[in-house]
């Protein structure tokens, strides 16, 4: 009986103590967001009084987040991601797009920034990011393990046989896939990179080697356009015009690639950020005929 009596007292005393408690809550809240309004107020009436650094005469309408600037609507860059910026830090090349495989390193990432090189590639080579080396390699190496990978499956489906012959090992096949398109494409990025900083250093270009390895690295994609010409190879036979226009326009995305990265990050003139961005291409080309060349004049007579 006493137990129950002391609880009664006690009851009241804990009611209490929890309003009080909630209380003191709903009010800290309360003025937090008193003064995030405060501050949201204040920054608002700043800008409103503040004009644009190259237009006195207009009033500013944003501050520019990357240098700090006012910056008047004739003035204000809007990106095609979302970002805003005055149009100075736009020419200086301070926008980057935000390319999901420099977020998080998946398989899906690594899709969505293949497919976005490809459907975007003007933004995404004229705002080339910032980021880290190790990433941008581990995307070509990517790209030269599913290259691998798609080639060794189509020979292995596809590729003619005699009717009798037994069908060679799945492993055999991709593993040779493998060896044969991982180095090349880790040798396409070191010759494509060698090539473009040292032409873009000739040039007088404000170079930066991390920034060519890193554009070397995502122009590599352009390899993934060799599983249309594999397919072309082992099912439809061969198609010498079909395989021209993809070569082609594989040269022409890894010009017009890195041209756009000369150009925006290493602030050449247009004619020149073109010869910066052919000459890897032209002595990919001069590699690839001089292979042939060599491998018809090896080939036994007869």
């Amino acid at each position: 009986m006493t137990r129950l009596i002391v609880m009664a007292a006690e009851r009241p005393r804990s009611l209490v103590a929890s309003l009080s408690t909630a209380c003191v809550k709903f009010f800290h809240v309360a003025e937090s967001g008193a003064t995030e309004a405060v501050a949201e107020s204040a920054e608002a009436q700043r800008i409103a009084s503040a004009v644009c650094a190259h237009h006195p005469e207009k009033r500013a309408s944003i501050t520019c987040p990357h240098c700090g600037s006012y910056a008047c609507g004739e003035c204000t860059v809007d990106t095609l991601w979302g970002d805003v910026m005055c149009e100075d830090c736009m020419s200086h090349g301070r926008a980057q797009y935000p390319l999901p495989w420099e977020q998080s390193v998946s398989p899906i990432s690594f899709v969505q920034s293949a497919y976005l090189l490809f459907a975007e590639a003007p933004h995404a080579f004229r705002h080339f990011p910032e980021g880290r080396v190790l990433r941008a390699l581990g995307f070509a190496l990517q790209v030269g393990l599913l290259l691998g990978l798609l080639s060794g499956t189509t020979r292995w489906l596809f590729a003619p046989r005699h009717w009798a012959a037994d069908a060679p090992a799945a492993w055999k096949v991709m593993g040779a896939a493998l060896l044969e398109v991982v180095p090349s494409t880790l040798a396409f990025v070191l010759v494509t990179t060698l090539v473009f900083h040292g032409t873009a250093t000739l040039l007088r270009g404000r170079t930066s080697f991390r920034v060519s390895l890193r554009a070397a690295c995502y122009v590599s994609v352009v390899q993934l356009l060799e599983v249309a010409n594999i397919v072309v190879d082992t099912i439809l036979a061969g198609s010498a015009y079909v395989t021209a226009i993809i070569r082609l326009f594989a040269v022409f995305f890894l010009v017009w690639g890195l041209s756009l990265v000369a150009q925006h990050r290493f602030r050449l003139s247009r004619p020149r950020a073109i010869a910066a961005g052919a000459a890897p291409a032209l002595l990919l080309i001069v590699l690839f005929v001089a292979l042939l060349v060599t491998l018809t004049w090896l080939r036994p007579a007869g």
